[in-house]
């Protein structure tokens, strides 16, 4: 009797051992379906079609000329104030305006007196 049972014991611990291995695989399939293995990096660079670009003097000149230099500093003041939803600083100004910055590369290449600009 005492073997009897032992071996339908066996049997129980076998059958629930092969429904425990089954689950976990089936456990596995759906954490996977939920959260799947993370993909390889692109290695995609999108083409720049400025690279190379040049613009007479004259022409960066007009341009420059063509916005008056009052409409700029209230361009220039307006980006600084602060952002009227979140009455937080402006998310686009770190240290430096993009103004400022475009402002030092236009009369830098004014100063330079150079016949074209290249982007």
């Amino acid at each position: 009797m005492a073997k009897m049972k032992m071996n339908e014991s066996e049997k129980d611990i076998a059958k629930l051992k092969a429904e425990n291995d089954a689950l976990k695989d089936r456990l596995t399939k759906l954490e996977n379906q939920i959260d799947p293995p993370p993909r390889p990096r692109s290695n995609y660079a999108p083409h720049d079609y400025t690279q190379g670009f040049s613009m007479p003097r004259s022409a960066m000149q007009a341009m420059i000329d063509a916005v008056p230099n009052s409409l700029m500093s209230e361009l220039r003041a307006d980006a600084r104030k602060q952002n009227p939803v979140t009455g937080g600083p402006n998310p686009h100004l770190q240290t430096k305006s993009n103004a400022v910055v475009a402002g030092k590369i236009v009369s830098h290449f004014l100063l330079q007196g150079s016949s074209t600009v290249t982007a």
